[in-house]
């Protein structure tokens, strides 16, 4: 949609939906495979066990069944799996543990939006957090509205937070010593 645009800037409703999806959808599977390696191991389910010491799929199991009752944001849980599997955690501060945190919240305060006054030299909590982190939405070009959400939600956000939550599932699966099904998928 970006690339065949042309001419004076506009917003279009079928475009943020895919950039929202992705987001979204992003920020669905860093959960659902942090979820899938608890409950995987917690059942005993082979393809999660080949890279998993006994001892730590024992830890693993007696912290999922506690975690499980528990508000744990996903990267509470991943951090805490690498440390039972005996796996230094994320560093914070770096990737990817720094973009997925970032992508977490563009997630929530896109689903918990709630309408401020920006303009002028107000600028929203996010701008300055990703700001040079991937190309604004070319739709926008020239448009005079706040950065957030308008110039930011675009391909280059997209792509961002795919590739974000891609490194951090790669990242915690190549620690625990994992194959997971989605590297059998085409591109992986």
């Amino acid at each position: 949609i970006e690339k065949s645009h042309s001419g004076k800037s506009r917003f279009d409703y079928e475009h943020r939906a895919y950039v929202t999806g992705a987001i979204l959808s992003s920020v669905a599977f860093m959960e659902a495979l942090i979820n899938e390696f608890f409950q995987d191991i917690a059942d005993c389910h082979q393809g999660f066990r080949a890279g998993v010491s006994a001892e730590a799929r024992a830890r693993v199991k007696t912290f999922w069944d506690v975690a499980e009752r528990s508000r744990l944001g996903v990267l509470e849980k991943a951090q805490m799996a690498l440390v039972l599997c005996d796996e230094p955690a994320f560093p914070k501060g770096q990737a990817p543990y720094q973009d997925a945190a970032l992508l977490i919240e563009l997630r929530n305060e896109l689903v918990h939006y709630k309408p401020k006054d920006l303009g002028g030299t107000a600028t929203h909590k996010l701008d300055a957090k990703l700001q040079g982190k991937f190309p604004l939405n070319a739709l926008m070009t020239g448009a005079g509205n706040p950065s957030f959400p308008d110039h930011w939600l675009g391909a280059g956000c997209a792509s961002w937070a795919a590739g974000s939550a891609l490194a951090l599932a790669d990242s915690f699966t190549q620690a625990v010593g994992l194959h997971p099904n989605y590297k059998h998928l085409p591109g992986n």
